[in-house]
């Protein structure tokens, strides 16, 4: 079972691998947990090795979070706060399979509210 913390074995990347993996700009809601406290996030961008979500009272740098979207769960650490965004590094790398599962949460989360935002503008028509 995964937990919050890093694993004494967890692969640790400079700055520019991690600026070397690419990036999927998403706009999912989620969690983002400390071992203390629970938040609700938008997450903005992911990528096999961190992301980067919008929310308030964001943890502060250093501190362990657990990163809870649709089905997906990981786990990383605050790399860096400005702006009410917080960037996370991951304790382990994600697959590109897991990275399309916050990609596809994205495209359903966009299908709903151009569903909704098409039933509003029929409703204003009629």
């Amino acid at each position: 079972m995964k937990s919050f913390g890093r694993k004494a074995t967890a692969q640790r990347l400079t700055e520019y691998e991690r600026r070397r993996a690419g990036r999927t700009n998403v706009s999912v809601s989620g969690s983002l947990d400390t071992p203390a406290t629970s938040r609700s996030v938008v997450l903005v961008d992911v990528s096999p090795t961190g992301a980067n979500v919008r929310g308030t009272d964001l943890p502060k740098v250093g501190n362990f979070v657990k990163l809870d979207v649709a089905t997906s769960t990981v786990f990383g650490t605050v790399i860096w706060c400005k702006n009410g965004n917080c960037g996370l590094q991951f304790d382990e790398l994600l697959t590109k399979d897991e990275v399309a599962l916050f990609n596809q949460a994205h495209k359903e989360a966009r299908d709903l509210e151009m569903e909704s935002w098409s039933d509003q503008s029929q409703a204003a028509v009629a």
